[in-house]
């Protein structure tokens, strides 16, 4: 298994790739938990399904691409709602451009809508619409659509989202010729849905069914390399991903962000390591912490098995990361640890303090305090 910050976890990309095989899997950003009357009632309350005439297009503003007021009749449209906080949606983003860029010449386009910015306590206040743009700015390669902003009013949110009965995001709903709503579902699962909306043989009956085994039939061709990964035996996970590059490139692109991780498990440095500075340069390009954090760690990290450690690229990612998220302590406890491996330690003990001051759990502030205790002992 693989370790990080002293928590077992599975590389990233098996939690993205179950995705594939349900919908309850894959969206697993729904509102909190303090909100559960409101999703119960989306939940009952539904008046948006398959088979109905899709409601208007209405938003308060388009941030990149060309409006859509309409759907013209002939024309395929993907609308598909996402928030900058959404892990799953983010990841989802590249895909959604492929599709795009696959399907254009078919009359199919894509508007990736914002929305639920204030599911995790944000307010749809005068600055909101910047901040959003300014994301979608820093995503523009990513994000290679029609891209919207609900806004305050929340319009797509109500008479698209929740009357749909929806309770996560990234959520797509696919418009068909006849303006009518063909399918709903997780993004990833659209490659299923388009061909058939496309020649005008889906079913919104028996069409969620197909979708249903032929993402498992997908997944069935990953089990190899999960199940190596899962026994933590990362030799044979590489043979099984290196197979699924040469005889599944589909397949292949689902995990394709775990290889650098991979290869460090089965002590391929050198290729790890070609494939990490790339990572962190398309990460800083993209001000996305998350990939600069774990990169900083799986170099430094006490319990890994990185023998020859860069850490100069460890020390850039971590800075960066920090950077990009000053206010996560768990993001700078990892910049202390590459301090503290360069032989700072006064430096290392000083983020560390930092670090606890700016964290909240319980448990986690107890994990950081004990490495702290481990600085201060010269452990």
């Amino acid at each position: 298994m693989l370790k990080i910050h002293g928590r077992i976890v599975v590389a990233a990309a098996l939690v993205a790739a179950a995705g594939l095989v349900s919908t309850a899997f894959a969206q697993d950003t729904a509102a909190p938990k303090a909100e559960p009357k409101t999703k119960q009632k989306a939940e009952k309350q539904v008046s948006l399904k398959a088979g109905d005439k899709a409601p208007a297009l209405q938003v308060e503003s388009f941030i990149k691409g060309d409006p859509v007021t309409s759907f013209e009749a002939g024309k395929v449209y993907v609308v598909e709602f996402w928030a900058t906080w959404c892990g799953p949606c983010i990841r989802a983003f590249p895909h959604l451009s492929e599709l795009q860029a696959e399907y254009k010449s078919s009359g199919v386009t894509f508007v990736g809508v914002n929305m639920g910015e204030d599911w995790h306590g944000a307010k749809y206040d005068d600055d909101m619409p910047a901040k959003v743009r300014a994301f979608v700015q820093k995503k523009d390669k990513k994000m290679q659509y029609t891209v919207a902003y609900d806004g305050a009013t929340k319009f797509m949110s109500k008479n698209w989202f929740e009357a749909a009965g929806q309770g996560g995001i990234p959520c797509a709903m696919v418009v068909d010729k006849a303006g009518k709503i063909a399918w709903i579902g997780h993004p990833m699962n659209l490659d299923y849905v388009l061909p058939d909306v496309l020649a005008g043989k889906w079913d919104v009956e028996t069409g969620p069914t197909k979708v249903e085994e032929a993402s498992k039939a997908a997944f069935k061709a990953l089990e190899p390399f999960y199940g190596a990964m899962q026994g933590g035996d990362m030799k044979e996970a590489l043979a099984e991903l290196n197979k699924l590059k040469k005889e599944n490139p589909k397949a292949f692109s689902q995990v394709e962000d775990a290889e650098m991780t991979v290869l460090f498990g089965a002590g391929e440095e050198e290729k790890a390591m070609a494939i990490a500075r790339k990572t962190v340069d398309t990460a800083i390009a993209d001000e996305d912490a998350a990939p600069l954090n774990e990169i900083a760690w799986t170099i430094v990290d006490p319990e890994g098995n990185v023998k020859n450690k860069d850490l100069d690229l460890a020390l850039k990612a971590a800075n960066k990361a920090v950077e990009f998220e000053p206010k996560d302590g768990t993001i700078l406890d990892t910049l202390a640890r590459v301090y503290w491996v360069k032989g700072d330690k006064a430096k290392a003990i000083e983020l560390q303090q930092k670090a606890i001051g700016m964290t909240d759990n319980k448990r986690m502030k107890a994990q950081l305090q004990a490495t702290l205790d481990e600085y201060k002992d010269g452990k």
